[in-house]
């Protein structure tokens, strides 16, 4: 197992702001049943978009969000992985959709995600075929689990922001279910 660095122990603010606007949405649930300390004083915090925060609190938000208000639907957490990404490809992240060109668009994306999210794992990617990319994740936390349908939902976005192209992503090993590694297998026409 690849043993997790330091460096991802932080996430960029732009990846927090909707788990922190979602927590601060559902005020008639009693989040502080479900979130460490340390998770509550994140989302008592203004989130800054270029400000790095702990992996640790931001994983708790997520992993609460996800059995809480997505009940541990895989589906539920692709929908707002779907819907948090359309946001931020409006936003911040405006040039991640290159018209026409999804391997590039694909590219930028995993540069974002690696960067911002998972800062400090190791990816490997390979290209099989024109059309076709096999993504390993090296991750050793269980809890880790609902990040990768958002990831599936920042997949379907991005698919819905290029006309003509239709991307398919799957989660074909998974970790938390004692794979050595995560796999994601992601093809385009």
């Amino acid at each position: 197992m690849v043993r997790q660095s330091e460096e991802r122990r932080v996430i960029k603010g732009t990846m927090v702001i909707d788990v922190v606007k979602t927590i601060k949405g559902f005020r008639d649930i009693n989040w502080n049943q479900f979130l460490s300390p340390q998770a509550q004083e994140l989302f008592s915090q203004k989130i800054l978009p270029s400000n790095w925060y702990p992996f640790e609190p931001v994983l708790s938000c997520i992993t609460a969000i996800y059995k809480i208000l997505g009940k541990g639907d895989p589906g539920a957490a692709r929908a707002w992985g779907k819907i948090n990404s359309k946001r931020l490809f409006e936003t911040t992240y405006k040039n991640v959709v290159a018209p026409g060109a999804p391997l590039r668009s694909l590219e930028k994306l995993a540069l974002i995600i690696s960067t911002n999210f998972f800062h400090g794992m190791k990816f490997e990617v390979e290209q099989r075929g024109g059309q076709h990319l096999h993504v390993e994740v090296h991750d050793d936390d269980p809890r880790t689990e609902p990040v990768y349908y958002f990831i599936l939902g920042w997949l379907d976005a991005l698919s819905e922001s290029m006309p003509g192209v239709n991307i398919k992503a799957e989660i074909v090993k998974k970790h938390w279910q004692g794979d050595p590694v995560t796999v994601l297998d992601i093809r385009w026409e």
